[in-house]
């Protein structure tokens, strides 16, 4: 079906892993979207796979780090008269596996910069696009890296808990607007970046990780599968589903999301589904 609404959800990272099947869901539901990755490749290959006669998505290459492109996006959205119903942030790097005596200044510098950078550049699009508008939400990929320790996957756990510090803030910052900013931790998925951990991994990360990781690539029927609950929470998030949640981390695994507004409702503390210090 046609999206004659003129509403479009804007996924970075749209066109592999998580992001390519948060697109087809969203298109499944009749909503087109705005997808950008970095490689023309992606951008290609994604465009090939949609039918433009059931849906107007539209795609993008470029970086989230490049302020030119940014802007240029920017000016597309608003001088198209685009309305964004939410932004769905997926995109992101492992960085160098390594301890810290032997990761490069370089290479950590460069994923913090696409992983924490990045999202506080598609963060800000999206507060100027969102309150011009009056309304939308706002999702970002946490991983696991930000409520544990990562040995060895330093840049990507200290830039991961950082995006979570970074959308609470901006929640809080906005939190009479009706707008919602929150991080989802997709648990363990047969990803691009899982498939790289296991590649460059080996004799670095603990055997027990790689174990862990390795077992989401073994039933290809269960793969397809693992990818079902982050898919809907995220959705549920982005069409409003949980309108008074915002500033919040959770995790499409362990947290009971289905029913998320009465779980929070029912809590005492504000600081349930947060990152926070437990004082004994």
């Amino acid at each position: 079906m046609p999206n004659s609404s003129g509403r479009y959800v804007l996924v970075t990272g749209g066109t592999q892993g998580l992001g390519s099947r948060i697109v087809s869901e969203f298109n499944a539901r009749g909503v087109a979207c705005l997808v950008v990755a970095r490689s023309a490749v992606s951008v290609e290959s994604q465009n090939a796979r949609v039918q433009p006669q059931v849906q107007e998505n539209k795609f993008f290459q470029g970086d989230v780090c490049d302020i030119e492109f940014l802007n240029y996006l920017s000016k597309e959205i608003i001088e198209s008269q685009t309305q964004l119903v939410g932004v769905v942030h997926c995109a992101a790097v492992l960085g160098e596996i390594g301890s810290i005596e032997d990761i490069s200044i370089d290479s950590w510098s460069e994923t913090i910069k696409i992983n924490l950078t990045g999202t506080f550049n598609v963060l800000k699009l999206s507060v100027l696009i969102f309150k011009s508008q009056g309304f939308g939400n706002f999702v970002a990929l946490s991983g696991g890296g930000a409520a544990d320790p990562r040995p060895r996957m330093l840049a990507y756990a200290a830039s991961k808990t950082a995006v979570v510090r970074l959308v609470e803030s901006v929640a809080s910052d906005n939190a009479q607007t009706g707008l919602t900013f929150n991080c989802v931790s997709p648990g363990v998925l047969p990803t691009r970046m899982n498939l790289e951990a296991l590649e460059k991994g080996l004799g670095i990360l603990s055997a027990d990780y790689l174990a862990k990781v390795a077992s989401v690539f073994a039933d290809p029927e269960e793969a397809s599968l693992s990818f079902r609950e982050p898919v809907e929470l995220i959705v549920r998030l982005i069409t409003g589903e949980f309108p008074k949640v915002t500033g919040k981390l959770i995790s499409a695994v362990w947290d009971e999301w289905r029913n998320l507004a009465a779980v929070i409702a029912k809590s005492d503390s504000p600081e349930l589904f947060t990152l926070r210090r437990i004082s004994p």
